[in-house]
């Protein structure tokens, strides 16, 4: 249930405050699943909420929970079932190689390849840690036809650290590609001992949170976050800042447009902020955009501040100026916000990022006051941060990621 917390609490009793609703599909990572630890973004408590598109984990064992079956060891590989190391669950695999030859490690049982489509996009990743020798870690997928026939292989040599962490490869699977062999190996012939944990292999270009399976695929539904739209703002008035933690790099342009939030029903005039081709725009009914141009990299955090008027769109990223376009269009504003995604689930929208927090306005913010926001990092205001905005600005409610609540601000902050 959403709460209160305390510092606003503390201001409560000189300041009317509420709740409004919100409404989280099943699909949308919280602070519950990870203190959970089954499956998830395998971020620490706190991160906020993560928004995905539907998934479906075609590793029938991306856990090692029962057994390390479905997965097979190459020549002078040891692979290990283990309990007292795990990212997910209560066990993790234990990968322990020679050094006789490149390329040792784990792999997905060649007998029981994964039926994939060709020219299609994937994405493997999984969550690794090194214990000794090399740390080169080799992790993608070999290619075959339907009649088992190599084709190529996909591959990726990130280099592992001491601690747990998620590693991926964004693909496209060459046209004959029926078949696939995931794998996460060690690339130079180099003695290894290290664990694997959370492997999944997924239609996309975008890992999503892992999803746990032990014996079947097993899929998320789509996450998507609503607010009940009305006092923030208006179709004709209003701006939004999210504080996001980046789930893709900004050079992958992941397929479709990864939406900061969205006003309207699909087919409609909507009010949104998204990102398309190394660039995220604001829109009402349409174009004009006001575009930024910028890059991020994966798991980093960004700033975008995007704003309408009856005349003009505009976005700040980073506390930056606004780039602005004239926009007389008429936008519409339904009975919920969604943050994160665009409505109706239309496909390939979601922002496929951690969202940790968002201030809706009413009223015109200025350069400042997007530089002060920018300014509170990965930290949800408190009221004096937030009183430090113009009274332009007209903040009316404020979305807290690590609290899991939605607030309505007092109305002296409308000015």
């Amino acid at each position: 249930m959403p709460r209160i917390t305390l510092p606003y609490r503390k201001l409560e009793k000189r300041y009317p405050i509420g709740l409004k609703t919100m409404t989280l599909s099943a699909g949308v990572g919280t602070d519950v699943e990870r203190q959970l630890a089954v499956q998830g973004d395998g971020l620490v408590v706190g991160s906020g909420f993560s928004v995905y598109a539907a998934a479906t984990n075609l590793e029938v064992r991306g856990g090692f929970e029962t057994s390390t079956t479905g997965w097979g060891p190459s020549a002078g590989t040891t692979l290990t079932r283990i309990t007292t190391d795990y990212k997910f669950g209560a066990a993790c695999c234990e990968v322990i190689t020679d050094g006789s030859a490149g390329g040792l490690g784990a792999y997905h049982d060649t007998a029981a390849k994964i039926v994939v489509t060709g020219s299609t996009a994937y994405t493997v990743s999984v969550f690794a840690k090194s214990i000794s020798g090399s740390t080169t870690l080799l992790i993608g997928v070999d290619w075959y036809t339907a009649l088992d026939v190599y084709v190529s292989t996909s591959s990726f040599t990130p280099t592992m650290t001491a601690d747990w962490a998620r590693y991926s490869l964004a693909m496209t699977s060459p046209l004959t590609g029926l078949r696939a062999v995931s794998f996460a190996r060690v690339s130079p012939a180099v003695a290894a001992t290290y664990r694997v944990d959370g492997e999944q292999f997924e239609t996309g270009d975008v890992a999503t949170p892992y999803i746990e399976t032990d014996g079947a695929t097993a899929n998320r539904v789509a996450g998507r976050i609503q607010i009940a739209s009305a006092g923030l703002c208006t179709a004709a008035q209003g701006a939004i800042f999210a504080r996001l933690r980046m789930g893709w790099d900004s050079t992958a342009n992941p397929v479709g447009n990864a939406t900061v939030f969205c006003t309207g029903s699909a087919g409609t005039a909507i009010i949104c902020s998204r990102w398309d081709v190394n660039q995220f725009s604001v829109l009402k009914n349409s174009t004009p955009n006001a575009i930024a141009t910028f890059s991020h990299a994966l798991g980093g955090d960004k700033s975008i501040g995007s704003r309408w008027s009856a005349t003009q769109v505009a976005i700040s990223v980073d506390g930056a100026t606004e780039i602005t376009a004239a926009n007389s269009n008429t936008g519409t504003l339904d009975a919920t916000i969604d943050l994160g995604e665009a409505e109706a689930f239309i496909a390939d929208r979601h922002i496929r990022s951690t969202l940790r927090y968002a201030l809706i306005m009413k009223g015109v913010p200025t350069d400042a006051d997007w530089a002060i926001m920018h300014g509170w990092g990965n930290t949800a205001p408190t009221f004096d941060q937030i009183k430090q905005l113009s009274p332009n600005s007209k903040s009316t409610g404020l979305f807290n990621g690590k609290d899991a609540n939605f607030i309505t601000l007092p109305a002296f902050f409308e000015g």
